[in-house]
């Protein structure tokens, strides 16, 4: 998979257009044949849009969803991959 940059603001259907339909679902259905591919999210307002919801339900695309920050950081240090402070 590589890397998506976007030089404005990205809403749910820019998401679900352009990196759900035409980066997410390619990848899985070439490199997960089997269907056991997972994506992860976290909480971004265009990952939780219902037009994004809906488009994950109906590609039965597979979420594993990013635990809360505020607990995360407390709880899970090793996820804090770039050495920040998140507090």
């Amino acid at each position: 998979m590589r890397l998506v940059v976007f030089n404005r603001n990205t809403n749910a259907n820019v998401y679900v257009n352009e990196v759900l339909a035409n980066i997410v679902v390619l990848f899985m259905s070439d490199d997960f044949l089997e269907g056991n591919g997972i994506l992860q999210q976290d909480g971004a307002r265009p990952h939780t849009a219902r037009v994004t919801q809906q488009f994950i339900l109906d590609n039965i695309i597979s979420i594993l969803n990013w635990a809360l920050m505020s607990v995360c950081h407390q709880t899970c240090p090793q996820l804090n991959i770039f050495g920040m402070n998140l507090r």
